[in-house]
């Protein structure tokens, strides 16, 4: 995590006069990781980001959070942050958004889980170029999307919300920098010069978590870094301060409810409605043997989705239609 007490110098990112009077509009991006420190920066709008592959971690003033695969995120406009690849690399898409459309979202750096179809309307959109003139479809594309994300439900991503009362940030900034420690609440509270009463209570006020339960997280938090580095368990769980990584996996499991090595597998198949139309685009190059194999496995799909679409109400279902049939 980096040191946040330094006096802030912020990067003001401009995306307004890229958009050239669109106010919805996107691409796709790669970034490489870098041991450069990360700058503070802001945007001038809010901005929708689908991680496909990589891990990222977004740090405001007061919290950290380790975006994986799969997430989708969204930062507010104007919020100031840090944003740092935790691998080789990161890929995925983002959207901008224009603040006046953006006064129903969150107003803090949010998570949600990526269905299949958000995920495939985020990469439509990010595929259409700022400034142009939008079809009929397009605007159904926009405002499915719309509808889809806000029904999209929240995740929980692994975050660290740090103190703000020095003696207590100084306390958790050595636990995160040294996190095999194993000194009782006593020593640190002694430490804060604060009786073991009020550190507790000081602490769990700042950051909502017994001094305890934020320790292990802050745990599994450098577990991640590690993680992305390449090390194994083992040498995590050493570094850890834990003597078996029996012990340590469980506590990875319980936080994160999946093991470290299913943690950075991203699934490509989770890609969901972006990969059938690849598939469907590729098809073009296949024997008719080969498309009357695809097209009896499309049935079969309209079979299974079917009964699902029951829960549409009639404009729902007609943006739904619109906007699948656009994504071909």
């Amino acid at each position: 995590m980096t040191n946040r007490n330094r006096s802030l110098e912020i990067e003001q990112v401009q995306l307004t006069p890229i958009a050239n009077g669109s106010f919805i509009w996107g691409k796709p991006y790669g970034l490489e990781a870098s041991d450069a420190e990360p700058k503070w920066r802001k945007y001038d709008t809010g901005l929708l980001g689908c991680n496909n592959d990589g891990v990222i971690e977004l740090m405001t003033a007061t919290k950290s959070l380790v975006i994986s695969p799969g997430m989708i995120t969204y930062i507010p406009a104007h919020l100031v942050h840090q944003q740092k690849v935790m691998r080789d690399k990161l890929t995925g898409w983002f959207i901008s958004i224009s603040p006046e459309f953006t006064k129903d979202f969150p107003d803090q750096i949010s998570t949600f889980h990526g269905s299949s179809l958000l995920t495939a309307l985020i990469q439509k959109i990010a595929s259409l170029q700022p400034g142009t003139i939008r079809t009929e479809q397009e605007e159904r594309l926009v405002e499915t999307f719309v509808d889809e994300f806000k029904s999209a439900k929240p995740s929980a991503p692994l975050y660290l919300t740090m103190p703000v009362i020095p003696s207590l940030r100084h306390i958790a900034e050595k636990i995160i920098s040294a996190p095999s420690d194993m000194n009782g609440l006593d020593h640190w509270a002694k430490e804060a010069a604060m009786s073991r009463r009020s550190f507790t209570r000081h602490f769990n006020k700042e950051t909502g978590l017994s001094f305890v339960l934020w320790r292990q997280l802050a745990k599994v938090y450098a577990a991640v870094h590690h993680l992305s580095q390449g090390k194994t368990v083992k040498e995590v769980s050493a570094h850890l301060g834990y003597k078996d990584s029996s012990t340590f996996i469980a506590l990875f499991r319980k936080t994160l409810g999946t093991s470290p090595k299913k943690y950075f597998y991203t699934e490509q198949s989770k890609n969901g409605l972006a990969s059938i139309s690849e598939k469907l685009a590729e098809s073009k190059l296949l024997s008719k043997k080969k498309m009357l194999i695809m097209g009896g496995l499309v049935f079969e799909m309209f079979d299974w989705i079917a009964p699902q679409l029951e829960m549409f109400g009639p404009d729902q279902f007609r943006y739904l239609i619109n906007s699948i049939s656009f994504l071909g």
